[in-house]
């Protein structure tokens, strides 16, 4: 007859040495003196299982001074309604460095010595609480970025309507007035002075609405594409603010989508803002170059700079508006 192999029965650390972290069993005191600790506790806070065994230190040496009343507090809450508890907390491992820890645990009841004992799993979720301040972060700065684009969309109208208003409704009323007087006139010379007068209010009120659908979306976007209107609107900014433009690379033969010309036009004309508002500069240099698959819009200036933590501050929105 054929013996069957007699399998051996693996050993408590054999198990636990398989799992992202610390298995434990503790007594319920401000220590929270360690009876068993597994090899995990290495990896998770650099210290082996025999330190804490031996309160070298204790285990609560490692907790955050801030997290410790509310360790203590859900433990306690958790043991008197006979509950498990979760708990994430910050922990400093061996080496100095903050981690953000979650345990989880209850009461393996009293033992012979009349004493509660508690037993229970940690494991490292730095990096997921890290993840999630970014993520919430990012919904932060989206956030403000969608009521500064509205805050943007209706400062635009109401410039409009002053626009509308201001140019086009007087220059419509002096028409309208003109015209009037043509009616009433006869003597050829004054209706010829008056048709000067009509003919020049009409060009104005040309022009105007010229301007204003410029600033509202540039007409050589769409004819002649994102070089020359960036070749316009640098000549603008050179007219209106005195800003010197050395632009290279705008008469190479590259072929942009329709959707990518107005995105990279619309960056270009917040970098000027950005120049105009806040660097001082009185030189820019715009930099256009295609490197394989990569488009590349580089743009300096010789003002005063910004500094970084400005760079990541969620209140810099037209930074997060181009990115």
């Amino acid at each position: 007859m054929q013996r069957l192999a007699k399998i051996k029965q693996p050993t408590l650390d054999e198990i636990t040495s398989f799992l992202p972290g610390m298995v434990y069993r503790c007594l319920n005191d401000k220590n929270w003196t360690m009876k068993y600790v597994s090899n995990g506790c290495e990896g998770l806070t650099g210290y082996k299982p025999e330190d804490f065994i031996n309160n070298s230190p204790p285990y609560n040496e490692i907790i955050h001074k801030d997290d410790k009343p509310k360790v203590w507090k859900i433990i306690q809450e958790a043991l008197k309604e006979d509950k498990q508890f979760e708990i994430f907390y910050r922990i400093k491992d061996l080496n100095g460095r903050e981690k953000f820890v979650w345990e989880r645990g209850g009461s393996t009841g009293i033992s012979k010595e009349k004493v509660v004992l508690l037993q229970g799993f940690i494991t490292d979720v730095t990096e997921i609480h890290q993840m999630k301040e970014e993520i919430e972060l990012s919904h932060d700065k989206l956030r403000l970025l969608s009521n500064r684009l509205q805050s943007i969309r209706e400062e635009e109208k109401a410039a409009i309507a002053r626009d509308i208003h201001d140019e086009l409704g007087q220059s419509l009323t002096a028409l309208k007035l003109d015209l009037s007087n043509l009616e009433k006139g006869n003597n050829p010379e004054v209706l010829h002075e008056k048709l000067e007068t009509v003919r020049d209010t009409i060009d104005f009120t040309i022009k105007s609405v010229q301007r204003i659908a410029a600033e509202l979306r540039p007409p050589i976007l769409d004819a002649f594409g994102l070089f020359e209107a960036i070749f316009w609107q640098a000549t603008q900014y050179r007219k209106r603010f005195g800003i010197d433009f050395d632009l290279d690379g705008l008469q190479e033969d590259i072929h942009l989508s329709k959707d990518l010309e107005i995105m990279l036009f619309r960056v270009f004309q917040e970098c000027l803002t950005n120049v105009i508002r806040h660097s001082k500069a009185k030189k820019v240099w715009v930099k256009f170059q295609q490197k394989k698959e990569d488009i590349i819009l580089e743009i300096q200036d010789n003002g005063i700079g910004i500094k970084t933590a400005k760079i990541n501050d969620p209140q810099s929105l037209g930074l997060l508006g181009i990115k």
